[in-house]
């Protein structure tokens, strides 16, 4: 029984109902939809149509399969973009002129062979300095800047590569007061907040503030879904910890965290990062080319088989696929899903992790009621499953110490139950008070309900404050 999560990113080649159905049947616990892509911008107005269709098809296919699958919106951030480019792409040889260009145009090719492009956030233009590098598509296309006026920045091409409308420029060691939301971001949570997404990552977090002005923004919607901070800068590894406390989840992303910084420093960081996120005991995602080679080829190289098990063995919650699922030249979306499952599966095997996290601070019931159930749940292999019913707080708490058997959440409510998708060793179900139904579940799943030792535990919907706690065998 699979306890690390799936996370995979749906895109133009995968926005189908059929398909999103084969990547749920092959492990999918999560979806994605990242907010940098698919939306059309007019006149200061923003369509998630595409977005819209993606919740619609896994929301669907959800309830078809029997499945429940979280929603994981990504907002894009403070990530600088390329602009539109005519014909989508730009074929760029070293040695080519490119200008960035402080206003709104269609990128392509210049009457005078120079490149003609623009950025989304295009009051960097005139920050930016001579000689700085500017690291395009996660550093695949490099550009030097020549010049820079108030209103363009002239660059030399340093490596040749076909350049996509809309990929992401780093650039090293450059800082921006800019508000962690930006005007598409804030549409974007409105727009999430309607369609009932799950679970919100941020991207480009800087600071604990980042973090906390984000939560006002959904506290002042009227709501409270949990947030995943993003570490992909330098400045977010040296605010690491305290961006870790206000978060209810971290995100290792690679991608732009290995453009950041020195890119042999990578592995140092990334570990770095789990570390403190399981000291605080959060849930922690791996993301970025965990199977890249395999939007073109059928099986993963065997690097990205090792990279995959060593995320096991770091006790991460979830691992997440981007573009071998969403990507434009993806070919294998559900062969990636399936492998990955198959990877997890194998790795997690004799693999136990140790219950770790800083010494919990006993300030609340549920934390002293959850760390009693891990320890008692992981003793000898007797207790075969943790059983929470209509409950949220103790199967987060409880997961987050790593007991060894698995935490089975029944709900009849949806929004209980699709927020934990994304947590090592959850499993939410869907029941209305039916023990037939319950049991029906539960022998699927491979327990003998008869002889299996479970410990269940409630809450008293009144008092809150108040639990029952049964150890028993069978149902």
């Amino acid at each position: 029984m699979r306890k690390t999560k799936i996370i995979c990113t749906i895109g133009p080649k995968t926005r189908n109902l059929e398909i999103i159905k084969e990547l749920i049947k092959n492990g999918v616990d999560v979806v994605r939809i990242n907010m940098a892509h698919d939306v059309k911008e007019q006149n200061g107005k923003f369509d998630f149509s595409e977005h819209s269709k993606t919740i619609d098809f896994v929301r669907r296919a959800s309830e078809e399969l029997g499945k429940i699958v979280g929603i994981l919106q990504d907002i894009s951030g403070l990530k600088v973009r390329i602009g539109e480019i005519k014909g989508k792409k730009l074929e760029l040889k070293r040695g080519d002129r490119i200008v960035i260009v402080n206003k709104n145009i269609e990128g392509e090719k210049g009457k005078d062979n120079k490149f003609y492009l623009t950025l989304n956030f295009k009051q960097i233009i005139g920050k930016l300095k001579p000689n700085q590098k500017l690291l395009v598509d996660d550093g695949r296309l490099t550009l030097e800047v020549i010049s820079v006026s108030s209103d363009k920045v002239e660059c030399e091409v340093l490596t040749s590569h076909i350049l996509w409308e809309k990929k992401g420029i780093n650039i090293p060691y450059f800082s921006s007061e800019l508000p962690v939301l930006t005007e598409r971001d804030e549409a974007s949570l409105l727009f999430g907040i309607k369609e009932n997404v799950d679970m919100i990552a941020i991207s480009f977090v800087r600071n604990a503030k980042d973090i906390l002005n984000v939560r006002e923004f959904l506290k002042k919607n009227n709501t409270d879904k949990p947030i995943i901070a993003k570490i992909e800068k330098k400045e977010s590894i040296e605010n690491l910890d305290e961006i870790v406390k206000v978060a209810d989840g971290v995100m290792v992303a690679r991608g732009d965290l290995g453009i950041e910084i020195e890119l042999e420093n990578l592995p140092i960081y990334q570990e770095k990062i789990i570390q403190t996120a399981r000291r605080y005991r959060k849930p922690v995602i791996m993301a970025t080319q965990m199977l890249y080679s395999m939007i073109k080829n059928d099986t993963p190289t065997r690097a990205e088989v090792c990279d995959i098990g060593n995320a096991i063995k770091q006790d991460c919650d979830a691992l997440m696929l981007s573009d071998e699922t969403a990507g434009i030249e993806a070919k294998y979306p559900v062969k990636a899903v399936e492998w990955m499952a198959k990877i997890i599966e194998k790795n997690e095997t004799g693999y136990i992790s140790t219950i770790s996290g800083t010494s919990p601070e006993f300030t609340s019931f549920d934390t002293i009621i959850s760390y009693g159930l891990s320890h008692i749940a992981s003793k000898g292999g007797i207790i075969k499953g943790l059983i929470c019913e209509e409950e949220e707080i103790i199967p987060k708490i409880v997961a987050s110490f790593r007991t060894t058997c698995p935490i089975l959440v029944f709900s009849k409510n949806l929004e209980i139950l699709r927020p934990l998708t994304f947590i090592k060793g959850i499993i939410p179900i869907k029941i209305e008070k039916n023990i037939s139904e319950k049991k029906g579940f539960l022998r699927k799943l491979g327990f003998d309900i008869d002889n299996d030792i479970f410990i269940k535990v409630g809450r008293d919907r009144e008092r809150k404050s108040n639990f029952y706690i049964q150890i028993k065998r069978g149902i």
